[in-house]
């Protein structure tokens, strides 16, 4: 088998290549964040509700317990301990994540609530200004 040189691996992967279609990628997500910023900012309600909405909408359901489980250092019986302790984290986890999908649930209506609510919200400004327009003139 034949090994590769530096030079023939950098011709099969072409690392500048890369790295620009990743700064592309990059400055693609910075506009596309700037102008959902400008659109926010045109609405009748403050940019801020809209930015932690879209913080909401984009974490409701990160609800996602970390097992982390320590050996114990006990050398005879280590092995009998890591195993109940292993089974008892198993079991408050699986207690954790019925809670968690219960979490997850109550947070998507709460969050889709506060969309209609802002939606109304909007239409009902939109309306009283409107009608202010109408009766100026």
């Amino acid at each position: 088998m034949k090994k590769q040189t530096v030079n023939e691996t950098e011709e099969i992967l072409n690392v500048e290549e890369i790295m620009e279609a990743i700064r592309l990628k990059i400055a693609d997500g910075e506009s596309k964040v700037d102008e959902s910023r400008q659109q926010l900012a045109t609405g009748h309600l403050p940019a801020e509700l809209y930015e932690h909405l879209e913080e909401a909408r984009l974490s409701y359901d990160k609800i996602q317990p970390i097992p982390h489980i320590i050996p114990p250092s006990v050398p005879v019986i280590g092995g009998i301990l890591a195993s109940i302790q292993q089974q008892l984290h198993e079991l408050v986890l699986y207690y954790v994540n019925q809670l968690a999908a219960n979490q997850i649930r109550v947070n998507a209506h709460l969050l889709r609530s506060v969309e209609i609510l802002v939606d109304e919200t909007e239409r009902a400004l939109e309306m009283n200004e409107k009608n202010q327009d109408l009766g100026e003139e």
